[in-house]
């Protein structure tokens, strides 16, 4: 298994439930269409955390990393119902960062 990590903040802060709803439809039908195995969506509490990663973190499960490619083709190849729920996610966050992990012990 993979994973995916996006660390970012929200440009402004009134608009986190819908910034919520559309990122949670987004990960819904990309799991739904049997890309993803399973996400959280998780927020910072009490400003615990590393410095510079963003009070956001979304945390997405895949099988492998072609999983992820065929996300991105969607994307790529215009997707449209993909495009308008992603466009409407993507147009709330700003100072974003990417990690991608595997399992490293047992």
């Amino acid at each position: 298994m993979i994973h995916y990590q996006i660390w970012f903040d929200l440009k402004n802060k009134s608009s986190d439930h819908e910034f919520q709803k559309n990122v949670k439809s987004f990960l819904d039908l990309i799991k739904q269409r049997g890309l993803i195995l399973d996400y959280l969506i998780l927020r910072r509490k009490f400003g615990f955390g590393p410095e510079g990663i963003g009070e956001f973190n979304i945390h997405i499960v895949v099988d492998n990393i072609d999983t992820l490619d065929k996300i991105s083709e969607l994307m790529i190849k215009g997707d449209k119902e993909i495009l308008n729920i992603h466009k409407k996610m993507a147009k709330f966050i700003k100072n974003i960062k990417y990690g991608l992990y595997k399992r490293w012990m047992m």
